[in-house]
C-alpha cells in the first residue's frame, strides 16, 4: 500500500465516526443486496443520522428500487429524495434568471461548486444554500448591479 492510500486509510478512521464509515462503505458498494440493506439498518437511524446522510443514502434507494429500506427508512428516504429536489429546483430557477439577465447584457458567468456539479449532474438531487458564480474582474460592478436590479442582495 502506498503512502496515499495509507493516509486516506488514517483520515477515514479518525474523521468518521463508525457508523459514518459503516454508511460511506455501503454507498460505494460494487453490490447492493438486501442483506446490505438490513445490515446497515440494524445500526443505523435516519433521524440520528440527519440530512445530508440520508440524502447520501437515497441515492441507493433511488438506483435500487428492488430493495426494501423499511416501512420507517423507505418512505423518509423518498421523502428526502423528493423535498431535496423541489428545493433545488426552486434555488435553479433563480439561477436562470440571474444568468439570463446577465448573458442578457452580453455577461458570461462562471458557474462553480455545487452548481456546477448540478449541472452536470442535473437528475440527481443535492443540499445546495446557493449557487455560486464568477465573472470577468472588469465585468464585477455591472454583474453586481443587474443582480441588485433583480432583487438581490449580498450575504
Amino acid at each position: 500500500m502506498d503512502v496515499i492510500e495509507k493516509l486516506t486509510d488514517r483520515f477515514f478512521a479518525d474523521i468518521f465516526r463508525p457508523e459514518d464509515r459503516q454508511l460511506v462503505k455501503f454507498i460505494f458498494r460494487e453490490e447492493h443486496t438486501q442483506a446490505n440493506v438490513d445490515a446497515l439498518l440494524k445500526g443505523w437511524d435516519i433521524e440520528v443520522a440527519g440530512g445530508g446522510k440520508a440524502l447520501a443514502l437515497s441515492y441507493v434507494a433511488k438506483r435500487h428500487p428492488e430493495l426494501d429500506f423499511g416501512t420507517y427508512t423507505g418512505p423518509r428516504l423518498v421523502g428526502m429524495w423528493t423535498r431535496v429536489r423541489f428545493e433545488t429546483l426552486r434555488l435553479m430557477a433563480h439561477f436562470n434568471k440571474v444568468v439570463k439577465a446577465l448573458n442578457a447584457a452580453g455577461l458570461r458567468p462562471m458557474v462553480i461548486k455545487g452548481g456546477a456539479i448540478k449541472i452536470l449532474n442535473p437528475s440527481r438531487p443535492r443540499i445546495m444554500g446557493d449557487v455560486d458564480l464568477i465573472v470577468r474582474d472588469g465585468d464585477y460592478d455591472q454583474a453586481r448591479e443587474i443582480v441588485h436590479g433583480l432583487g438581490y442582495v449580498e450575504k
